[in-house]
């Protein structure tokens, strides 16, 4: 039961009608017999941001989580930002201190990356080369972060160029990997990048709601070398995925990823651990 000494949590984004996140943190808290509670506040317009942030700093918060697509749009928004956020350049978890300042995480990179090199049963990505579809926050989060763990040529693609070539430039200015630009409108130059590279990320969005059952891709220039990611974990297989499925690749879904982010903000906002044992068993 809420009470005025309950500490409050929120996600922030749109569209939020797929999200998990608030039964797994709620059924989190209630097993580690802490007094917090977590919902959902859909913001249709980045204009909307300051007035609910406003609202935030008034009431009893330990922190918000943020997603789609304001992942990027907060740093704007908050007081101080992690080393490792600012390297990524987005965060997806705000600590709200105990002075009522914002402090800006991101717990999403190493969430993509400890999921996909535990796949791929590797300590390291030295031998890979990423394709990746998408430039939002998210795929910032998981380039980086791949980055850090050996990853050394990457191409990216966006819908909104500017995105992509923002990203590619941060890779290539401040790291030692090498980031290509691929035309999202361009079909051949993007069937080239699945074929020169062994992993495929979208992390786009489509093929969640509201654009259930599509898929970033033609499916004709998925190969069998490839090992094929989606950050998309509602649903479990989304098209790009069953599409990878179908022409003999390997594929991962967004839901470990999910966990591992999730348990990282627990900590930061609760101080406390919680084990992807217990989350795996809330979400079965």
């Amino acid at each position: 039961m809420i009470s005025v000494n309950t500490k409050l949590l929120c996600l922030l984004g749109t569209p939020l009608g797929q999200t998990l996140s608030p039964k797994l943190q709620n059924e989190t808290y209630e097993a580690l017999g802490l007094d917090y509670f977590y919902f959902p506040i859909e913001v249709n317009q980045k204009e909307d941001l300051p007035v609910i942030l406003a609202a935030v700093r008034k009431m009893n918060f330990a922190g918000f989580a943020i997603t789609k697509p304001y992942k990027i749009e907060i740093l704007k928004h908050v007081d101080r930002i992690s080393p490792l956020a600012e390297k990524i350049g987005s965060s997806n978890t705000v600590l709200v201190e105990a002075d009522g300042s914002f402090t800006a995480h991101n717990t999403d990179g190493v969430g993509f990356t400890v999921s996909l090199m535990g796949q791929l049963g590797q300590d390291n990505l030295n031998d890979k080369t990423l394709c990746v579809l998408g430039a939002g926050g998210a795929s910032r989060a998981g380039t980086i972060t791949a980055i850090e763990h050996g990853l050394k040529t990457l191409y990216i693609s966006d819908v909104v160029p500017e995105a992509a070539h923002a990203l590619i430039k941060d890779i290539n200015d401040r790291t030692d990997a090498k980031a290509i630009y691929v035309d999202y409108q361009d079909k051949k130059a993007i069937a080239d990048a699945f074929a020169n590279s062994n992993v495929a990320l979208n992390a786009t969005g489509v093929g969640m709601l509201p654009h259930l059952g599509e898929s970033p891709v033609d499916p004709s220039i998925l190969h069998p070398d490839l090992f094929c990611c989606d950050m998309i974990y509602n649903p479990a297989k989304s098209k790009f995925l069953e599409d990878a499925e179908q022409h003999g690749c390997r594929i991962m879904n967004g839901f470990e990823m999910f966990l591992r982010q999730a348990a990282a903000q627990v900590k930061l906002w609760t101080g406390r651990e919680a084990s992807l044992e217990l989350m795996s068993k809330i979400m079965a």
